[in-house]
């Protein structure tokens, strides 16, 4: 984030100077909806502000609420699955990489 708020203005300026270069009307519709999203990018990050975790997990979170409990795990560096999110009550599991046929069937 840091970065595009610093690069993004840079852009923004390219697209406006190459908008007032082009004569083509179909480049400059172009150029001017990229212009304007890109001025509306840059201010929604100005806007934004970066929330830290409040909770962190080094192998396995489990989390027990009034209507569902949530389970979070880490599987480790080796493997294509390495993080899991589990919803035992529905019956659901969801990781995140390439799916793992023994992650189904150990989770199933």
């Amino acid at each position: 984030m840091k970065h595009e708020i610093t690069t993004i203005p840079q852009e923004i300026e390219q697209l406006r100077a190459d908008l007032a270069k082009t004569s083509d009307p179909r480049q400059k519709e172009q150029l001017q909806s990229n212009l304007s999203q890109a001025e509306a990018y840059f201010a929604e990050l100005k806007s934004m502000q970066v929330v830290l975790p409040t909770m962190t997990f080094d192998h396995s979170l489990i989390l027990h609420r009034k209507s569902r409990t949530v389970e979070m795990f880490w599987l480790g560096k080796r493997t294509h699955q390495r993080r899991c999110l589990r919803l035992p009550s529905q019956g659901k599991s969801a990781g995140h990489g390439r799916r793992t046929p023994w992650l189904d069937a150990f989770y199933g």
